[in-house]
């Protein structure tokens, strides 16, 4: 069987850990191992656990960078067959890791803001360095909190505005539509 890479992407709210918890439970349906990976400044929901908006969660391990994920996975006595990695931008070096390891033979399931709420950078170094393997890239689009139309940015509205990782929920994001993400609105 060949391996899979999907990433799930897009902006704040945009439903992208849901479908990597939906990729998670359809190979624990075939009987697979997958392992379970999120970063560990991300606390919002759970420190152990991937959770969603609305509450659906799997267990998962705390990460402070790749190089841990490729050590964890090398540790287990049974094989892996599939490796799910949360918020993959919060994670130095997951991006490098993810594509080792799906080189190796591992399915890779990652979700992903795909931009930072500052239009610079464009583009988060981890997933510039995933994009080009993936074999399925999933764009998510929330709803835009101004005019109701499709969102493919998040906008922060609150926080450091400086910062390009800074984790919180709709406190300090929404996501916008291209027109309301520019103008500020």
């Amino acid at each position: 069987m060949l391996s899979d890479f999907k990433v799930f992407t897009g902006p704040m709210f945009g439903g992208k850990t849901t479908r990597l918890l939906t990729a998670i439970e359809r190979d624990v349906i075939r009987g697979l191992n997958v392992v379970c990976f999120k970063p560990c400044i991300d606390v919002r929901y759970s420190r152990d656990k991937i959770t969603s908006h609305l509450g659906a969660s799997v267990d998962a391990i705390t990460v402070k960078d790749g190089t841990e994920i490729i050590k964890r996975v090398s540790e287990y006595k049974t094989k892996v067959d599939s490796v799910a990695i949360d918020e993959l931008f919060m994670i130095p070096m997951a991006g490098a890791a993810a594509v080792e390891l799906f080189r190796r033979g591992i399915n890779i399931y990652t979700s992903s803001l795909q931009l930072s709420s500052n239009p610079k950078p464009y583009a988060f170094d981890e997933m510039s360095t995933v994009l080009p393997w993936a074999t399925k890239i999933d764009v998510c689009p929330a709803i835009c909190t101004v005019c109701g139309a499709d969102a493919y940015y998040t906008y922060k509205k609150g926080g450091d505005l400086n910062a390009s990782v800074e984790v919180g929920g709709s406190e300090l994001y929404e996501p916008r539509c291209w027109e309301h993400f520019f103008s500020g609105c």
